[in-house]
């Protein structure tokens, strides 16, 4: 092994320690089997331990560990030498990983070209080592150029894996909006129940798993609402389900780290969580603007972190728009980045949950909830302490949803413009049925009304108001 490497292994695990904040993004990056030197291997090891179990990656932390080691030399003074080894520039580090990574997978090259030739001597099949081989080659040129590409018919065909069956898949980016006292935290709660305990929600089968509720309002309630699920739904059983007692700053990268670190304390005692919710997103949007572009990409990068890093599904209780009650309130960049959003609606004490985007696959019905009262407990006075519980109901105990100011407009908009158009058919004649407003024309006619150009394609895009078909428009 050449001084160079020896050096390039000590920078990357001298970089680590020194930049220890940074443990959560660089630990995953590195692994037993990039290093070579008796020292390093030592030190890595010491490292990845560390990080796995939620202790730190300093150098005192890191010391303790190889104290402990009678078979390790690396001391204070040794220690030392690694951090003078370490670099001051990402991108160095990120080089330095990737020398390592190239040659660990040219040492595994070597090591499968020696056993081919070896089982081709001995008259052995060699299929599955050269297809091995094949895969080594693939994965450093996509490591090392970030870019790659498949043939079609190599392509898998992939089955939903749902979270809560039909409802919401694993490893996804997912919303609720709706206006205040919709209901949003009912429906939230109640599928974070339904998961943590691994029960079915109202009838959908789920994948049991932790789940962190991030509440950034309503914290005292919440108590009450679990006790009313629980007596709601006859689960008697303790189940993995945490809240915080604070928002977090999802926009800020810093403090999301500080968050993944906190949950990853949890999923080594109670396992990986399968939903993370962050209740609300304006309570968890760190004091910026949601109608920034950038503010918003940046919280959006933030839930793909936590996304990521545990493959859970996110899902964001979210305000509706003021003028337009049919959208998410703030930036469009959020329900481009979403994966599923349903709309929470709510007619006297019954809730419905309408999907209103959906990437792939067909929408699901919509589900229609009632309140339900119930007693938790007693306070030291003897008062009865109570709160509520969804249940389902039937479609027909709901009313129409109302609609925004903006919604109403477009709506009369078109209204008018068929008034008129049947009005002219029937005088010459005509059957009214056969009157059409295109598109083209209804967005004209909606900009000459005054509505924002800019609102348009979202009034169009809401299929509770408005039906497309064949370039014509018509009211639901």
């Amino acid at each position: 092994m050449s001084d160079a490497m020896i050096r390039i292994e000590m920078a990357v695990l001298g970089t680590i320690m020194a930049e220890s904040h940074r443990a959560p993004e660089w630990v995953p990056t590195i692994g037993l089997d990039m290093f070579q030197d008796p020292d390093c291997v030592d030190l890595a090891r010491a490292i990845i331990e560390n990080h796995r179990s939620g202790k730190p990656v300093n150098p005192d932390s890191i010391l303790l560990v190889l104290e402990g080691r009678k078979s390790c030399p690396i001391d204070r003074l040794g220690l030392d030498a690694f951090f003078d080894a370490a670099v001051v520039r990402d991108s160095d580090f990120t080089d330095n990983i990737q020398n390592l990574q190239d040659a660990r997978d040219q040492r595994r090259r070597i090591t499968l070209a020696v056993c081919i030739k070896e089982a081709a001597e001995a008259g052995k099949d060699a299929a599955e080592l050269i297809q091995e081989l094949q895969a080594v080659g693939s994965e450093q040129a996509s490591a090392k150029h970030g870019f790659s590409l498949v043939r079609v018919s190599d392509m898998e065909i992939r089955e939903p894996d749902f979270l809560v069956d039909e409802f919401i898949e694993t490893d996804t980016l997912c919303s609720l909006f709706g206006d205040p006292e919709a209901g949003k935290s009912f429906v939230a709660l109640s599928l974070a129940c339904a998961v943590a305990a691994g029960v079915p929600w109202f009838g959908n089968c789920t994948k049991q798993s932790p789940v962190i509720y991030i509440a950034g309002e309503g914290l005292s309630g919440l108590k009450r609402r679990v006790l009313a699920w629980q007596a709601g739904n006859g689960v008697t059983h303790e189940f993995p389900l945490f809240f915080s007692t604070v928002a977090a700053r999802v926009t800020d990268d810093a403090h999301i780290q500080q968050v993944i670190r906190v949950i990853e304390r949890i999923a080594e005692k109670h396992g990986t969580p399968g939903l993370i919710v962050l209740d609300t997103l304006a309570r968890n949007f760190g004091g910026q603007d949601e109608n920034a572009t950038a503010d918003m990409n940046r919280f959006v990068f933030g839930c793909d972190s936590l996304r990521s890093r545990f493959k859970a599904a996110v899902l964001t209780n979210h305000h509706c728009g003021h003028g337009d009650k049919g959208r998410g309130r703030g930036n469009t960049a959020f329900k481009a980045a979403l994966d599923r959003e349903y709309i929470v609606d709510r007619d006297s004490d019954v809730v419905r949950v309408s999907c209103t985007k959906l990437k792939d696959g067909l929408r699901p019905d919509d589900r229609y909830f009632c309140f339900t009262d119930c007693v938790v407990g007693r306070g030291a006075s003897g008062k009865e302490i109570t709160s509520a519980y969804l249940l389902p109901t039937e479609p027909a105990a709901f009313e129409t949803t109302k609609k925004g100011p903006v919604q109403k407009q477009a709506v009369s908009v078109l209204a008018a413009m068929y008034a008129e158009r049947q009005s002219n058919l029937t005088a010459r004649g005509y059957p009214p049925e056969s009157a059409a407003v295109s598109l083209g024309e209804f967005k004209e006619a909606m900009a000459k009304a005054g509505i924002d150009r800019r609102r348009i394609p979202e009034l169009l895009d809401n299929q509770k108001l408005f039906k497309i078909q064949n370039g014509k428009v018509r009211h639901v």
